[in-house]
């Protein structure tokens, strides 16, 4: 019996020890394994707090920055509009002394509009979002006023020539505003823009003919037309409305019929980024005059002409001296913008938002 238990006491106490040794390694490998794991998720714990942090610091960078960036524009913006109206103040300041002589008057008045020139193109580079539209008229009006006041006299007419180069000065100041925009939006907002040529021409009884080309180019879904009524002064009329609209006839002889729509008035001061107009597909369009020139103006004022337009008024002012036509000519940009452009006037709803994003997924 004694001899025979034994073998198998020692057999259970290998057992017993080889599963205490499959224990204490289990044991080890479990410590092990947890240790691993607890390493390794306070390790991403880690790197995920810090990167809270870091993303939370340079938010607050940059929050700190655009706060400073936006007083600075607030601030920026109340003094370039004060100094804007202390010019106009100053200028009627001037007028109204007694003992200055005329010239003296147009003199400073002129000088102060050249002041509130700079002050809008500073006003147009630094506020995209403002629209500075109806300074840029009134400056215009003022100097078109100059250059039309029918005067004689050297006096007035180096005013009207001083009155036009300031004039000339505005309109590239706002062909740069809305040449950026342009780009902007065919960067950003994957817009396409192109230049249409534009002329028309008066005989010598002062009837205009046929603007060439009297269309412009396919519009958005084709559904509306722009009909091209008239190249004026500084500007063109053009009239949009449904290519299955019935035409009718304007007053004026030699003139073909036009449909009826809505009339749009395109000059310089046209911003493409706050202006557009938008399509039956949803895709819109804007329109801006970028440049303008006519056998009048190059007669009169050749001189102050840069050499571009100057090599351009030569054909002009042979037409009207050989044929007795007075021919005008302009440039429109023709840009035309995606359907889901959301621009700095627009207001969407939170649902258009979501729609937006879940389409361009």
């Amino acid at each position: 019996m004694n001899a025979d238990s034994k073998p198998a006491t020692e057999s259970l106490e290998a057992t017993e020890r080889k599963w205490k040794i499959i224990a204490t390694k289990a044991d080890i490998a479990r410590t092990v394994v947890i240790s691993i794991i607890g390493t390794a998720i306070a390790a991403i714990f880690y790197v995920y707090q810090d990167n809270e942090t870091q993303s939370r610091y340079y938010t607050e960078l940059q929050s700190q920055r655009e706060r400073a960036d936006t007083d600075l524009r607030s601030r920026m913006f109340d003094t370039l509009f004060q100094n804007y109206f202390k010019a106009k103040l100053e200028s009627s300041a001037q007028a109204s002394r007694r003992n200055a002589s005329a010239h003296e008057l147009n003199s400073a008045q002129l000088d102060d509009l050249r002041q509130e020139i700079v002050l809008s193109d500073l006003l147009a580079r630094n506020f995209e979002a403002v629209d500075v539209r109806p300074l840029f008229e009134d400056i215009d009006r003022r100097l078109t006023e100059r250059i039309d006041d029918g005067r004689k006299g050297q006096e007035a007419i180096d005013n009207q020539s001083k009155a036009f180069r300031l004039r000339e000065q505005l309109r590239r100041v706002a062909r740069g505003a809305t040449s950026r925009q342009t780009e902007s939006l065919i960067a950003l907002a994957k817009a396409r823009s192109q230049q249409v040529q534009i002329e028309q021409c008066e005989s010598g009884t002062g009837t205009p003919a046929e603007p060439s080309p009297n269309l412009l180019p396919a519009l958005p879904g084709h559904d509306v037309i722009g009909v091209i009524d008239r190249v004026a002064q500084s500007s063109v009329r053009i009239m949009l409305a449904s290519s299955a609209a019935s035409p009718v006839a304007l007053p004026t002889p030699g003139l073909a019929p036009r449909p009826r729509g809505i009339r749009i008035n395109v000059t310089y001061y046209d911003m493409p980024a706050l202006e557009n107009v938008r399509m039956p597909n949803g895709e819109r369009i804007a329109l801006t005059l970028t440049r303008f020139i006519s056998a009048a103006t190059c007669e009169r004022f050749f001189n102050e002409l840069d050499e571009s337009n100057q090599a351009d008024c030569s054909p002009l002012i042979a037409d009207a001296k050989n044929h007795g036509r007075l021919c005008s000519r302009a440039d429109i940009a023709l840009t035309i913008l995606p359907a889901d452009y959301i621009g700095v006037r627009d207001r969407p709803f939170l649902h258009e938002l979501s729609s937006r994003n879940a389409t361009n997924k």
